[in-house]
């Protein structure tokens, strides 16, 4: 696939080298992805990107057929993926982040909400930029997608008022690293659609 005229932005990656002990030459975002699936599996680190015609339909199927557990729908606003997940009974918004290291919860969630993470420890955060703050570290004991409980996960609770107010839309969370290994996951753009396939062990 060959992509021409892309805008991206400039900006200093020399701390995710240094933090990971590897050469970035650039991210890649949606902006990219908008026509295509792509299907992520961290475990075997594989990436597979599809083109589709305008049903969203894949112009050349995958074999074998995978089964997806969790089919959920997505939205898309100013190039950010947005899902729906329940926790502590309270629906909420998260963005989606291939890059993310960790899954992130709003410090400004719902009681019902923050009262279902376990705090384990203080950390720091880091992202593109040189930006870093210290942050609390916890475990997601309730998380439910698609009518389905899916079983702990680490998360960060922080504050996400700045990327909320930069993104124009109110965001209760991130869903990144901890999540997608969660097994195999597609992701549709022209359908709006994401669909999970747990690990054996995720399965239950």
């Amino acid at each position: 696939m060959n992509f021409a005229d892309i805008s991206a932005d400039v900006t200093p990656l020399g701390h995710l080298e240094n933090r990971r002990g590897v050469k970035i030459l650039g991210l890649f975002g949606m902006s990219l992805l908008k026509n295509l699936e792509f299907v992520l599996d961290i475990r075997n680190n594989e990436l597979q990107i599809f083109k589709l015609d305008k049903n969203g339909n894949r112009l050349k199927p995958a074999s074998p057929v995978v089964k997806y557990d969790i089919i959920q729908k997505i939205a898309e606003f100013r190039n950010v993926m947005f899902v729906k997940a329940v926790i502590g009974g309270k629906v909420l918004d998260f963005c989606l982040d291939t890059g993310a290291e960790s899954n992130v919860l709003s410090i400004d969630a719902n009681k019902k909400v923050l009262g279902t993470v376990t705090i384990t420890r203080r950390s720091s955060l880091s992202g593109v930029g040189e930006n870093r703050g210290e942050v609390l570290y916890g475990t997601l004991n309730e998380f439910s997608m698609g009518n389905r409980q899916m079983i702990p996960m680490e998360t960060i609770v922080c504050s996400l008022t700045a990327m909320s107010q930069k993104y124009g839309y109110p965001i209760d969370g991130m869903l990144g690293f901890d999540f997608f290994a969660k097994g195999k996951i597609y992701i549709n753009l022209v359908r709006q659609e994401m669909g999970i396939c747990l690990k054996p062990e995720d399965n239950k």
